[in-house]
């Protein structure tokens, strides 16, 4: 079993920019969106960073479990700090973000692990 710290870092952040740009999009475009019932975006985005990991690592079942519950803690935490930089603060903030550090840890964790282990079972 082997980590890939860098790939770690690398879908986390994707997804929580993604997460960040569908925030605005949504925001232009809510009356034409569809809901999914429980499925916030930021949840989306924490469970496509296990996703993404999982998806370039090529490791075994416990890897990407253990990588994407990582990447899914990177987008979280991405999405928490975002709120302290000025600059950024006036963006629309993704429906389901975490507004304090456990709560970003919990779910980025579960997520992150979720999408990476689907992703996974799918594949094998």
């Amino acid at each position: 079993m082997g980590l890939h710290g860098s790939m770690i870092f690398r879908a986390g952040i994707t997804w929580g920019i993604v997460a960040i740009l569908l925030a605005i999009i949504g925001s232009v475009l809510a009356p034409l969106l569809p809901v999914v019932a429980g499925l916030t975006l930021a949840t989306f985005a924490f469970t496509m960073a296990g996703v993404h990991y999982a998806a370039k690592a090529h490791g075994d079942i416990l890897s990407s479990g253990l990588g994407g519950a990582l990447s899914g803690v990177v987008a979280a935490v991405l999405l928490l700090l975002i709120r302290f930089i000025p600059v950024l603060s006036s963006l629309p903030i993704p429906g389901g973000s975490p507004t304090d550090l456990i709560g970003a840890l919990l779910v980025g964790l579960l997520a992150g692990a979720a999408g990476g282990l689907a992703f996974n079972a799918v594949v094998r």
